[in-house]
């Protein structure tokens, strides 16, 4: 009886190991799906940077663009306005009825063509800024998550390789049980047939001693 004693104390340890091993493989199993998951996220976050980046230098170059128009626009205003200037002086000359393409009220129409180019350039630039803004708060946003996706993933790689361990030194202490067990059995077949324990191996001994 104490043979089979000792074969059953073995087999509960074995059943033990294996579901711990079952534990522990579960246990892998979901550490590494959050990892693909989180690594999915990230580099569909690296994507959606790298798109709000090259917007970001669209908007630059817009920008760079208007306020070179707005430049160029207040540069012809004051050459216009010189030249208005000196167009008043000439319509009081005799000559006024020659001065086709210097009258002042082409030249003042000019003027305000140029204001308005000016102004709607401005209004351009000050929704380029806001654009701009709000594409930088973005960028900002992606980060801040980024960074915080990256410190969760350095916690399951540490869990995945805490747990890599556990799974390898279950499985090491599993096949030393089995072996154990394997040997306690072929020991107790020699008895002969399989017969039932109701104490266990620490009582039989005790009643032997």
């Amino acid at each position: 009886e104490l043979l089979w004693a000792e074969v059953e104390r073995r087999e509960a340890i074995v059943k033990g190991l294996q579901v711990n091993l079952n534990k522990n493989m579960q246990a892998l199993g979901k550490i590494e799906d959050e990892r693909q998951s989180i690594l999915g996220e990230l580099d569909g976050q690296e994507v959606q940077y790298r798109s709000i980046r090259g917007e970001i230098k669209g908007v630059y170059d817009a920008r760079i663009g208007l306020e070179r128009q707005v430049a160029e626009n207040q540069s012809v205003q004051a050459l216009l306005e010189q030249i208005l200037g000196e167009a008043e002086l000439l319509e009081s000359a005799p000559i006024k009825h020659q001065l086709k393409l210097l009258r002042t009220e082409n030249l003042r129409e000019l003027l305000r063509s140029s204001q308005r180019q000016i102004q709607k350039a401005a209004e351009q630039i000050k929704a380029n800024q806001t654009r701009l803004g709000s594409l930088e708060q973005s960028t900002d946003k992606i980060s801040t998550t980024a960074l915080d996706k990256r410190v969760t993933l350095a916690l399951l790689d540490f869990k995945r390789e805490r747990a890599a361990k556990e799974q390898e030194s279950t499985a090491r202490l599993l096949r030393e049980a089995q072996d154990g067990l394997n040997a306690a059995l072929a020991k107790a077949q020699e008895t002969g047939e399989r017969i039932a324990v109701i104490k266990s191996t620490s009582e039989i001994q005790s009643e032997m001693s």
